[in-house]
């Protein structure tokens, strides 16, 4: 209600100089020529402002008596859609036999691939979360290694991104499986 308040104190301020002006009293607060120039326009349009003022003052009188209420209330959510960009496979409708271990594959692929987009720029949180891999899926990763046959952690071809342990004491690399690849002492590993 405060911007119905603020409203009709503006339209009695103006009501106000219009009364002024057509008792001829002067303006006090405007500098000479923009009193002059709203003289002018009072003088030329002033019974068309002040039926305006008069009009639009009834209508907030009687909204606020009548507890006229323009607030559409509370919105409801009633559905909720999920809407996820998908990839055109039409061009690969041609043969579905091979198609089906093809899309497999390349879904996978995407997992794979979107598991380490999401974990790059958290190095630390990338090689938690590759902590919690299996095997299978850590060789599957191309962020994670295999590190001695024993755990999986946050690297690369090159090696595992951090050499020391969470309490920063550096471990022993033996070997390293990135990609089901052996690096380092690979004849340890018995599959």
């Amino acid at each position: 209600m405060n911007k119905g308040r603020i409203i009709v104190f503006l339209l009695l301020v103006i009501l106000l100089i219009f009364i002024l002006e057509q008792r001829g009293l002067k303006f006090i607060l405007l500098p000479p020529r923009l009193a002059a120039y709203v003289a002018q326009v009072f003088s030329q349009q002033g019974n068309s402002i002040f039926l305006t003022v008069v009009f639009i003052m009834s209508f907030l009188i009687y909204f606020n008596i009548a507890h006229v209420n323009f607030d559409s209330g509370k919105y409801v959510l009633t559905r909720k859609v999920v809407m996820e960009n998908m990839v055109n496979n039409d061009s690969h409708k041609e043969d579905t036999s091979t198609n089906t271990e093809d899309q497999r594959d390349e879904f996978k692929q995407d997992l794979v691939n979107g598991f380490c987009k999401t974990n790059s720029t958290n190095p630390s949180g990338l090689d938690e979360k590759c902590g919690k891999l299996s095997e299978e899926n850590c060789n599957a990763t191309s962020c994670c290694i295999y590190v001695n046959n024993t755990k999986c952690m946050a690297g690369n071809a090159n090696g595992p991104t951090f050499s020391e342990s969470k309490d920063g004491k550096p471990f022993k690399l033996d070997n390293y499986y990135f990609q089901d690849k052996c690096f380092g002492n690979c004849e340890k590993k018995s599959k």
